[in-house]
């Protein structure tokens, strides 16, 4: 299939953005995030899994995953982000999250 070219594009892309799991509180919040920046064209996870951000930053590094996203309870109405290859990291509202150049 892959010498025929069948695969559509997206299938070959790596995940770009990884959303951490919020917990369950505001993971329905975290769902519109990802599905807002998957209709870019972004190839974009959601991790599955309730457990420690370290975990899931150690899964992303693995994986090699450029960006990854996440909430924090005590911060509302603010996304955080951070680029790992350049180690920065970025605040934004969900508003900006349309333009942020993953």
């Amino acid at each position: 299939m892959e010498e025929l070219q069948l695969f559509p594009a997206a299938a070959q892309q790596s995940t770009q953005v990884i959303f951490f799991h919020p917990g369950e509180a505001r993971l329905p919040e975290v769902f519109k995030y990802v599905s807002q920046v998957r209709e870019r064209g972004i190839v974009t996870e959601l991790f599955t899994e309730d457990i420690k951000q370290d975990k899931q930053y150690k899964y992303a590094e693995k994986r090699g995953i450029p960006f990854i996203a996440y909430v924090e309870d005590n911060a509302p109405d603010t996304i955080f982000i951070k680029n790992i290859p350049l180690k920065q990291r970025f605040t934004i509202k969900p508003e900006e999250l349309a333009d942020f150049a993953f």
